[in-house]
């Protein structure tokens, strides 16, 4: 039997401001635009919060995919139209499973998933039956579309709004692409998975949602995102979790919301997007009632090419829960040099974290990894890169990978910390990028936790 859920959220923004200078090149994947269409009832296996002055993609899965801007290849540009800012992105989690695989011994015990440069997700809730226990993952693809709402999408202008979504220039966009954008926003209003545990703003607060009355999304949000994604197996016994690091399946649902408002560049809320990603800790089907979860960590993840991805710095404010990107040289090719501006830097701010004992965890680790450097990226699609992203989890370095494990050390003082980058740029003092490592490829994550869930638990 499930127990009965206390729903807490962990929400988390980009935060972008202004800076000197940083740098990203073009298409740097070297991979061709893959653009989505919108397709009404079936609807888009990726959508694009672009209300504001920072426009970022999702897929339904919760992969963060880099292939749809038409002026190169990036999940997130910023300014909105300009360069780009975010390479990739993802959110993970790991812990020490306690489950019928680890009792039997034919699962590891640590396991960590999410999405990197690739997902160990699959778009879909975890299905149940009647006496509430987990019979497996929804896998037809009917509505299992990334949905997408937007509160003036009957009477505002959708050019712009077509022109991201499409990857197709202002000045190409027809009445057709305009009428698509307002044909998905009209589905996803009146069919809005409230069941399935989209958000939305009960008007008339009789509990059930109607949309000629409420309205779809975060409260107050002018444009919304939802989906819904897990990482349990197939029918068939076949995983989408080792995908990502090697892992077999955790038996987690994750619902993720990106909400953002519709202000001015000239106010910092025309400048952020807000996620909240709410993990349901289902266990896999057949599994024992007192399956759990102990010492789990939740992860932001990030690779930034700001402008010129060759010269990014990284670092932390541990007081802020925020780890951010900015230049490492006064002048940016592709912003200063392609549309004369100064170069942003970006950041993304744990608002909040798991509940534990009472208390809202932030921050607790920051880590970061040179691409070509002695700490560089873990292992994608094998068991390694687990135990190497158990480590920065934990607040060590990846390598050598878990259960061994090396500590960051503050690059000044030589002390170990949690927290390596926490110096300050602006000032040049304490432990900055680029006394170890020149501007380069850069990677950041910022950790919470850890906390422990039981079977049903939500965090």
């Amino acid at each position: 039997m499930k127990k009965s859920r206390a729903v807490i959220s962990i929400g988390m923004m980009v935060l972008l401001f202004a800076a000197l200078s940083f740098a990203n090149e073009n298409n740097p994947s070297g991979r061709s635009a893959s653009l989505p269409k919108a397709a009404a009832a079936m609807g888009p296996a990726a959508t694009v919060l672009n209300i504001n002055n920072l426009m970022i993609w999702v897929d339904r899965d919760g992969f963060f995919p880099w292939t749809h801007t038409y002026a190169a290849s990036w999940a997130a540009e910023y300014p909105k139209g300009t360069a780009g800012l975010i390479f990739a992105e993802g959110l993970l989690w790991g812990a020490r499973v306690d489950d019928a695989g680890t009792r039997d011994g034919t699962k590891p015990r640590i396991r960590v998933n999410g999405a990197t440069y690739a997902t160990g997700l699959k778009a879909g809730k975890v299905l149940y039956d009647a006496n509430g226990n987990v019979t497996g993952a929804d896998e037809t693809p009917t509505d299992r579309h990334v949905w997408r709402v937007r509160a003036d999408y009957q009477t505002a202008d959708l050019t712009s709004d077509a022109s991201t979504f499409n990857s197709i220039a202002l000045d190409d966009i027809s009445d057709d692409d305009i009428l698509g954008i307002y044909t998905q926003y009209d589905y996803d209003w009146k069919n809005w998975p409230v069941a399935d545990g989209a958000p939305y703003d009960d008007v008339n607060g009789d509990g059930a949602y109607d949309p000629a009355v409420d309205i779809p999304g975060e409260p107050g949000a002018s444009q919304t995102i939802w989906l819904v994604a897990n990482d349990l197996p197939f029918a068939d016994g076949s995983e989408v979790a080792p995908n990502s690091y090697g892992s077999s399946a955790t038996g987690m649902e994750m619902q993720l919301t990106m909400w953002a408002y519709d202000f001015a560049p000239d106010n910092p809320l025309g400048n952020m997007l807000f996620k909240r990603a709410r993990l349901i800790y289902t266990g896999l089907a057949g599994g024992p009632a007192d399956a759990k979860l102990d010492t789990v960590y939740f992860t932001q993840w990030s690779d930034p090419d700001l402008g010129t991805f060759t010269d990014d710095f990284v670092g932390c404010d541990v007081d802020l829960s925020l780890g951010y990107v900015y230049n490492g040289n006064n002048l940016d090719g592709i912003f200063f040099g392609d549309f004369g501006l100064p170069v942003p830097a970006g950041g993304y701010d744990f608002l909040q974290g798991p509940i534990v004992d009472g208390d809202t965890l932030g921050m607790t680790s920051f880590g970061w990894f040179g691409a070509g450097s002695a700490i560089s990226d873990p292992d994608l699609e094998e068991y390694s890169g687990t135990l190497q992203w158990f480590n920065l989890m934990e607040g060590f370095l990846p390598r050598p990978e878990y259960p061994e494990r090396t500590p960051w050390t503050d690059a000044i003082t030589g002390e170990i910390t949690k927290y390596p980058l926490s110096g300050d740029p602006v000032t040049g003092t304490g432990d900055i990028d680029g006394l170890v490592l020149p501007p380069g490829d850069r990677r950041l994550l910022l950790n919470t936790g850890p906390f422990s869930m039981a079977l049903g638990d939500t965090q």
